[in-house]
């Protein structure tokens, strides 16, 4: 086992060593958090009580038609949503679901966007940016009004393209897809200068992902709020969770296991099968794909899987202590006797989470309120009752216990 750790912290320094950086500071981490779950504690179920004290339903008004939720994002009293397909833009809603404005519009001109694949605040200085994932630009706008102020484009790189974006401390960052198995630029995540919107530093050897490349297979999430300004970076085959902020991008936790995915694992996957990658991937029963990943009180928690079982971790970074749960169940919003069903997450804050529930033929909301599957403790429990199939999806707020 000792062998095994030494293995995976010169793998992580070599790939830092061999990463071109350019933003301050490097890539190596003396501090990198190990997660040994070979070695973990085991228990049956992690209960969403145990990390916040209440949840509350946010019932959009239909002002506005809202296809899905692909992402959430509060700020003070406001809540911004993407709706990346259907009604293809970000609005502005109150905590209380109030329409207050849509965020630019579909079009070719200045602050139009064609296929909004991603937003990010700008929360220190009061900006909104959205990455156009066709056009590859970045619109800026003003958080307070929603005006437009101005366009980054991104470098057009042979074989490069970006789909997710993240500020964090006075920089863009942008996720990086390779078109070419061979690409001019290896890397995972770049950094973009907001002063003079050129690209001026590129980072991860795709290496770290396992070698992975597939246009195709965009990760619906990438970016997860750390400490104030800061934030965590990690995609889909990444065993290693890196921290962007003012101390630059290096290695914040890595997974330690002797069943981690490796790269000639992912030969099995055959790119034209009708089966999903992730059934594909069950047979091997390796671990893979880190989710929902949070920071509380001194705990990280996420998810893996491992072949076609999803797996939760709670890590404590003051004990160094892990335990694996093999369900996470939802006791805020359902009652005691109900099958649970978790929503989605969508994005954490300083004070708690926003989940929803995309509208789907299985999900009833009204009747689970009618039937007593939702929990009556609930906060809003009563919007629900009035929802019908032309409501807007619902967003829930769990508030983070102290």
């Amino acid at each position: 086992m000792k062998f095994s750790f030494f293995c995976i912290c010169l793998f992580v320094f070599w790939i830092s060593c061999s990463t071109n950086s350019g933003t301050s500071g490097g890539l190596r981490n003396d501090s990198l958090y190990v997660v040994d779950v070979d070695r973990a504690e085991r228990e049956k179920v992690l209960f969403m009580s145990s990390l916040f004290q209440k949840a509350n339903a946010i019932v959009l008004d239909t002002s506005v038609w809202i296809g899905s939720l692909d992402k959430i994002q509060g700020l003070n009293n406001r809540i911004f949503i993407l709706d990346r397909h259907q009604a293809k833009g970000v609005f502005e809603f109150t905590r209380d679901g109030v329409f207050v404005r849509q965020i630019g519009s579909r079009g070719n001109g200045p602050g139009e966007y064609i296929v909004p694949g991603d937003f990010s605040l700008d929360m220190v200085n009061g900006r909104i940016y959205i990455l156009d994932d066709q056009k590859q630009t970045i619109s800026q706008y003003n958080i307070s009004d929603g005006k437009f102020q101005k366009t980054i484009a991104l470098d057009k790189e042979s074989g490069i393209r970006s789909h997710r974006i993240q500020w964090a401390d006075g920089s863009l960052f942008v996720d990086l897809y390779c078109f070419d198995e061979q690409p001019a630029t290896d890397g995972l995540l770049r950094r973009i200068d907001l002063s003079t919107a050129k690209s001026d530093g590129v980072y991860m050897s795709s290496a770290y992902n396992k070698q992975w490349h597939d246009p195709e297979r965009i990760d619906s999430k990438v970016f997860y709020p750390g400490e104030k300004n800061a934030y965590r970076f990690v995609k889909q085959f990444m065993d290693t969770v890196f921290y962007i902020g003012s101390q630059g991008v290096m290695p914040y936790m890595a997974l330690q296991s002797e069943d981690l995915l490796r790269p000639q694992d992912l030969k099995v996957v055959d790119m034209n099968s009708r089966l999903p990658l992730e059934a594909q991937l069950f047979q091997t029963k390796k671990i893979y794909g880190i989710h929902d990943y949070r920071e509380h009180n001194h705990v990280i928690y996420f998810r893996y899987m491992k072949g076609g079982t999803i797996v939760f971790v709670a890590f404590d970074t003051r004990t160094g202590n892990t335990t694996l749960f093999d369900l996470m169940t939802d006791d805020l919003l359902f009652s005691e006797n109900a099958q649970t069903l978790m929503p989605q997450f969508g994005c954490s804050t300083g004070e708690g989470e926003y989940y929803y529930f995309n509208n789907a033929p299985f999900i009833n909301l009204k009747g689970w309120v009618e039937g007593g599957v939702l929990s009556p403790t609930l906060e809003g429990l009563d919007k629900l009752k009035v929802l019908n199939e032309n409501s807007n999806p619902v967003i829930f707020y769990y508030e983070y216990k102290n």
